[in-house]
C-alpha cells in the first residue's frame, strides 16, 4: 500500500501539467490496483480448494 502510495505521488509530481498522460497513468493505477486483488483470489482459491 505505501508503495503504490509513493507512486503515486511520484506519479503526481512528474505528470501534473499534461492531463491525457495523467488519465492514461490513472487507468494504469487503476489496473495495477485489480491486479493484486485477483491474482490475491486466485491464490486463495487454490489454497481453499487443496
Amino acid at each position: 500500500m505505501n508503495n503504490g502510495k509513493v507512486w503515486l505521488v511520484d506519479v503526481g509530481k512528474s505528470a501534473p501539467p499534461d492531463p491525457v498522460p495523467q488519465a492514461h497513468i490513472h487507468a494504469r493505477l487503476v489496473n495495477y490496483a485489480a491486479a493484486p486483488r485477483a491474482e490475491g483470489k486466485v491464490g486463495r482459491a487454490p489454497a481453499i480448494a487443496g
